[in-house]
Parts: structure tokens; C-alpha cells; sequence
């Protein structure tokens, strides 16, 4: 079984990762509840940049 270094574990790069990618979201809107810090802002920003227009609350 291989079983991943140190290096290999940290090897993707975070920007690859784009969740909301593979669907294009111009013209859509989303409402992102507590978007001011940690996982929500990281999900409207990853919305915004897929091209919807987002509503954020605290």
C-alpha cells in the first residue's frame, strides 16, 4: 500500500480547486449565510469567481 509523504500531501496547489468550476453561474444568484470569515467567505468568493451574483450575510 503507498502510503503518501509529507511533500506528495501537500502537492496539489489550493487554486487548482475550484469547486464550482464545472458549471458555468453567470446569471445566477446565491445567498451565502456567514460569509464574513472561514468556510462561508471561502464559498462566496468561489461563487462570485464562477460567476454569480452573491448576497453575503454576516
Amino acid at each position: 500500500m503507498n502510503t503518501p509523504t509529507p511533500e506528495s500531501a501537500h502537492a496539489a496547489d489550493p487554486a487548482d480547486f475550484a469547486p464550482f468550476s464545472h458549471r458555468a453561474l453567470s446569471g445566477k444568484v446565491a445567498l451565502v449565510a456567514g460569509a464574513t470569515r472561514g468556510a462561508g467567505r471561502a464559498i462566496a468568493r468561489d461563487l462570485a469567481r464562477a460567476g454569480a451574483f452573491v448576497h453575503c450575510t454576516g
